[in-house]
């Protein structure tokens, strides 16, 4: 456990073992709220009967892959017990101001956490049946429960406009005098619109809330994260239709005031102006025959937004890529070759080597025509050979047939003389 502190402090070393330790941790905070997260983590491990970030093969993970698993919701779906699964939420918040502590734990253990008998439900990732019930205290806890379980909050508010639920948000909103949060929730909107107007509600809800988008968090490192998690499938990832969300609907800029997201709008505009110079230069490809696929798309556009959050460090990386690639065959293909050489620009570097095994393909088709242009030619000549000599046999008979015919008429032009 923690040193039980009265005040929240920045130190050089924290305490603890890393599968106990909360999000904070990493940055050196230590707070009575630390203590509430590794109880949060025991009751999990003895409830599910396996500790949240034990692996697959029994193993617990290690450090570094402890790092990367807090940047999304702890993974309780080990927990049957909707009461025990209601307490884990509340203890293993990722946010520690918005983390339970002894009031509500207290609550909790009376039957009646505060903030009465409101509650945001849904199907829970546990066992069918399973029923998740997160309490509202405050508007910051609502938007909280929403941000945790997004789809189906999203679809519940904005999609199927659930009645009880959407009341019951009005009230609280009403309650706190959130008035933009009222309209937002209120006023009409085209599916299009909704990722967007969803996003922009749970910041009016929270000015603090955690900057985490359909479970990928927005921070720098958080979105470093995803983005390699995306490159690493090839782009045949679920997190890169939330990137996409993310990149097409602003949602970096619309964040900018919440907790880790000042880098919001710079990183948008690097991005988006990545994005741009890449569309173009796909279409330019276009008469080469090039037409990126959606993985194809997704895993460029990962690409570039590791190199916007990280110039320095993955255009690097990209640059090492194109070189180790073959120019054998890609190589003759006059527009392959122009592209690796226009320069080290991360959308060209990208599109250098999502096109590599289109000229290389191009490259073998053609190799392949000329193969069999050279057998056509090849069987050509040798039909020609055998036609000789017959066409010699032909024309000596028609030259001797034509002899003959001169002789016969000067034969009988004499006769007449």
């Amino acid at each position: 456990m923690a040193r039980a502190v009265d005040a929240t402090l920045r130190i050089t070393r924290a305490w603890g073992t890393p599968a106990y330790s909360p999000p904070e941790a990493e940055a050196g905070e230590v707070s009575p709220a630390w203590d509430w997260w590794s109880l949060g983590m025991v009751i999990a491990e003895l409830a599910g009967g396996r500790h949240p970030f034990e692996l697959p093969d029994g193993t617990m993970a290690d450090p570094r892959q402890i790092r990367g698993l807090l940047t999304r919701p702890v993974d309780l779906s080990a927990l049957a017990d909707p009461r025990a699964l209601l307490l884990c939420r509340g203890l293993l918040t990722r946010d520690r101001i918005q983390r339970w502590g002894a009031d509500q734990v207290t609550d909790w253990l009376a039957g009646a956490p505060r903030g009465g008998d409101r509650a945001f439900r849904g199907p829970g990732p546990g066992p069918p049946g399973a029923v998740y019930r997160v309490r509202a205290f405050l508007a910051a806890n609502l938007a909280a429960a929403f941000c945790e379980h997004w789809a189906e909050a999203l679809r519940a508010l904005f999609q199927e406009r659930d009645p009880t639920l959407v009341e019951e948000t009005e009230r609280l909103l009403r309650h706190h005098h959130l008035d933009e949060a009222s309209r937002l929730l209120a006023a009409p909107l085209s599916a299009a619109e909704l990722p967007r107007r969803f996003a922009d509600l749970l910041a009016e809800m929270d000015p603090q809330l955690d900057p985490v988008y359909n479970d990928v968090r927005l921070s720098p490192a958080g979105l470093e994260a995803a983005a390699l998690e995306v490159v690493s499938a090839g782009g045949d990832h679920p997190t890169a239709r939330v990137l996409d969300e993310v990149r097409r609907f602003d949602i970096l800029t619309l964040w900018r005031a919440l907790p880790d997201m000042a880098h919001g709008p710079t990183t948008q505009r690097a991005w988006a102006g990545a994005n741009q110079e890449l569309e173009k230069a796909v279409a330019s490809l276009n008469q080469h025959g090039y037409q990126p696929s959606t993985t194809d798309w997704a895993l460029a556009r990962a690409w570039l937004l590791a190199c916007a959050l990280n110039p320095a460090h993955h255009s690097a990386q990209l640059a090492s890529l194109v070189e180790s690639l073959g120019t054998v065959d890609a190589g003759r293909q006059g527009w392959w070759a122009a592209l690796r050489a226009q320069g080290p620009s991360p959308p060209t570097l990208v599109l250098t080597l999502l096109t590599h095994p289109s000229a290389v393909q191009q490259a073998h088709q053609q190799k392949e025509q000329a193969r069999r242009e050279r057998e056509r030619l090849e069987r050509e000549r040798r039909r020609e050979e055998e036609r000789a000599p017959l066409i010699a046999e032909r024309d000596r008979l028609r030259n001797k047939s034509l002899r003959s015919r001169v002789a016969l008429s000067l034969e009988a032009g004499l006769s007449g003389g």
